[in-house]
């Protein structure tokens, strides 16, 4: 019984793990992204941003960065910005972020 409840346990922690260990952080000062992963940090330019997507979604919303080179952390990125927990509007710093990048 108890290689099933470890067993259990390492999924039960292990699988949420896997998921967001592609979520990024991501703040803007002036014209500059900064992005980590919590062990490395890198700094894009909002210029080398091509496009922004904002997936749906009842609570969270996961947003990919996409940018027109590589970066340290490859040619996009994944996050979740704070201000996606109401499920009826869309994020606003994603909407600052297309602005900013000019993307539409």
């Amino acid at each position: 019984m108890k290689p099933l409840a470890l067993l259990f346990a390492l999924l039960f922690i292990g699988f949420p793990l896997f998921l967001s260990a592609r979520l990024k952080r991501v703040y803007l000062d002036n014209d500059i992204l900064y992005i980590s992963n919590y062990f490395k940090e890198i700094v894009v330019p909002i210029a080398n941003v091509k496009d922004i997507e904002e997936y749906p979604g009842p609570r969270l919303k996961p947003t990919k960065i996409y940018f027109r080179e590589a970066t340290g952390f490859g040619t996009e990125i994944q996050f979740i910005p704070r201000d996606t927990f109401l499920p009826w509007r869309r994020s606003l710093v994603v909407a600052e972020l297309k602005k900013l990048a000019g993307v539409p």
